[in-house]
C-alpha cells in the first residue's frame, strides 16, 4: 500500500505509513486501487448519475410547487414562476403531459383503427393553441413597450396551464359520466372562471407596466387571441367541409352506381 501523503510503501494490512504516520486508507474486499484513468472515469459517471438526478429531483419539486400553490397561493407561485428561470419548461412539461391525458380520453370511447390518429391530432392542437395564447399575450406585451421575457411568460401561466387542463379533462368526462354532468358542468365553470382570474393575475405580473398601459396591453391581447381564433376554426372548417364534401360526394356515386347496377 502505497502511502497517499509521502508516496512510501507500506505493508498490504498497514493502517498507518511507517515513515510519515498518516492513515492509509484500506481498499474494501481486499481489490487493488484503480488506476487513475478508471478513477476518473467511475468518478465522471458518478457525476453525470447525480447532476441527472438532481435535474430529475429539481423538475420533480417544481411540478409538485406548481400543482399545490395554484390551490393554495396562486398570487405567490405565478410571481415565482414569472420570476425564476426554469417554471417555463415546466408549464411546457404540464401542458405536453395534461394534453396526452386529453387525448386519451376520446380515444379510449371512439375506438377503431383511428384511434390513434385522432388522439395525436387533439393533442398536437391543443398544444398550438395553449402556445398561441401565451406568444400573443407576449407580444400583446411588446407592443407597450413590456421588459418581460418570454421565458418568464411561459412560467407565470403555469398555473393557468394546470387549471386548463382540470378543466378540459371535466369537460371531456362529462360525456362519459352523464349521472355526474351537473356536478361537472358547475365544476368546469369554476374553473374556467378561476384560469381567467389567474390570467390576468399572470399578465399582470409579467407585462410591468403602469395601470393604464397594462389595461391596453391585456385588451390587445385579448383581441389577437379572439381574432388568431377565428382565422384557425374558420381554417379547420374549411378543411372539415372539404373532406366532407368529397366523402358525400364519393357516397352518391356509389349509391348511384348501386341504382343502374340494379
Amino acid at each position: 500500500m502505497k502511502c497517499r501523503q509521502c508516496g512510501t510503501e507500506n505493508n498490504a494490512g498497514a493502517k498507518f505509513c511507517r515513515a510519515c504516520g498518516a492513515q492509509i486508507k484500506q481498499v474494501q474486499g481486499g481489490r487493488q486501487p484503480v488506476n487513475g484513468f478508471g478513477a476518473a472515469a467511475a468518478g465522471g459517471a458518478a457525476v453525470g448519475i447525480n447532476k441527472m438526478k438532481g435535474v430529475a429531483d429539481g423538475a420533480g419539486g417544481k411540478l409538485a410547487e406548481m400543482f399545490k400553490k395554484t390551490f393554495t397561493d396562486p398570487a405567490g407561485i405565478i410571481r415565482k414562476c414569472g420570476s425564476e428561470p426554469g417554471y417555463g419548461k415546466m408549464t411546457l412539461l404540464i401542458a405536453l403531459i395534461g394534453n396526452m391525458i386529453i387525448a386519451m380520453i376520446p380515444a379510449i370511447h371512439v375506438g377503431g383503427d383511428n384511434t390513434l390518429g385522432i388522439a395525436f391530432v387533439l393533442w398536437i392542437t391543443l398544444a398550438i393553441i395553449e402556445t398561441m395564447i401565451i406568444v400573443l399575450m407576449f407580444a400583446a406585451a411588446k407592443l407597450f413597450r413590456s421588459s418581460c421575457s418570454l421565458g418568464n411568460m411561459f412560467g407565470a401561466f403555469g398555473p393557468v396551464t394546470i387549471l386548463s387542463m382540470i378543466s378540459i379533462v371535466l369537460m371531456m368526462l362529462m360525456t362519459a359520466t352523464e349521472s355526474l354532468a351537473v356536478m361537472a358542468i358547475v365544476i368546469l365553470f369554476v374553473y374556467v372562471f378561476w384560469g381567467l382570474v389567474l390570467q390576468w393575475m399572470t399578465f399582470r405580473e409579467t407585462a410591468r407596466l403602469s395601470d393604464t398601459r397594462f389595461v391596453y396591453a391585456y385588451l390587445t391581447a385579448i383581441a389577437l387571441i379572439a381574432i388568431v381564433l377565428c382565422l384557425v376554426v374558420m381554417v379547420m372548417g374549411a378543411i372539415a367541409e372539404s373532406i366532407f364534401e368529397e366523402m358525400i360526394e364519393n357516397t352518391i356515386g356509389e349509391i348511384i352506381g348501386a341504382m343502374d347496377i340494379l
